[in-house]
C-alpha cells in the first residue's frame, strides 16, 4: 500500500480492480482502467470450425488458465461429473498446468471420468486449440477481465463463466454466454447444458464475438 501511494499512475484491467486498488488509499486521479483486448484486425482470428463432424459426437468443454485454486477447474471437474450422472456426457479438455494438477488428476480418477477429462498441458498456441471446443468454461473464484474469454469471443465460441471481475461485461451482460455463481457445481453444470442446447446463444456468438 505504501508503495501505491507513492506511484504516479495505477493501471488495472477492469473497474473492479480499480475499486480495490482505491480502497488501499491510491487517489482516484492516479487511477486507469484499460482494458484487456485481442487482435482481431485483418481477420487475424478466423471463427472456429464447427466441430459436428466428430465421430463419437461429444461435445467439448474447454479450459484454458493456469491451474491454481482461484481458477475453479475443480468446480468444472464436479460439474462434469454430475452432467454425466444425468445422462449428459461431455469431453473436457483442460489446457495450462499449474501447482493443483496433480490434486485435480486425483479428483478426476476419484469421480471415475478418465476418459472425459485431457489434461492438454501448457500449449503456446492456445487460441488454436480453443477452435476445437464447443464452450469454453471458466468457474473461477476471482478475475480481472480475462483474456480468455476475450478470445474464445473472438472465434466465436461460446462461454460459461462466473459473475466476478470483468466477466459479465465481456459477456455483454450474458447476452455472449452464461454467467453463474462461483462455487456452483450445479449452476456450473447446467451452464454448459444449457449453452450446448442453446443455437440462439450460439448464433449470437458467431455474429457478435
Amino acid at each position: 500500500r505504501a508503495l501505491l501511494r507513492r506511484i504516479d499512475v495505477v493501471a488495472t484491467v477492469h473497474s473492479s480492480m480499480r475499486n480495490l486498488v482505491a480502497r488501499s488509499g491510491v487517489a482516484g486521479s492516479q487511477l486507469r482502467v484499460i482494458p484487456n483486448g485481442v487482435p482481431c484486425a485483418g481477420g487475424e482470428l478466423a471463427l472456429r470450425e464447427r466441430p459436428d463432424g466428430r465421430a463419437d459426437g461429444v461435445p467439448v468443454v474447454g479450459f484454458v488458465g493456469r491451474l491454481a485454486d482461484g481458477k475453479g477447474v475443480d468446480v468444472l471437474i464436479a460439474a462434469v461429473a454430475q452432467l454425466r450422472e444425468r445422462g449428459d456426457r461431455v469431453r473436457v479438455v483442460i489446457v495450462g498446468d499449474g501447482p493443483l494438477r496433480p490434486l485435480l488428476g486425483q479428483r478426476v480418477r476419484e469421480l471415475g471420468i478418465e476418459g472425459d477429462v485431457e489434461f492438454a498441458g501448457y500449449v503456446s498456441e492456445a487460441q488454436a486449440r480453443m477452435r476445437q471446443f464447443d464452450v469454453l468454461a471458466l468457474p473461477s473464484r476471482s478475475e480481472g477481465m480475462p483474456m480468455v474469454v476475450l478470445e474464445a469471443l473472438a472465434v466465436g465460441v461460446p462461454v460459461v463463466a462466473s459473475d466476478v471481475g470483468g466477466c459479465r461485461d465481456a459477456l455483454a451482460g450474458g447476452r455472449l454466454g452464461v454467467l453463474i455463481a462461483p462455487e456452483s457445481i450445479p449452476e456450473c453444470a447446467e451452464g454448459i447444458r444449457h449453452t450446448l442446447r442453446d443455437e440462439r446463444l450460439r448464433g449470437e456468438v458467431r455474429r457478435s464475438g
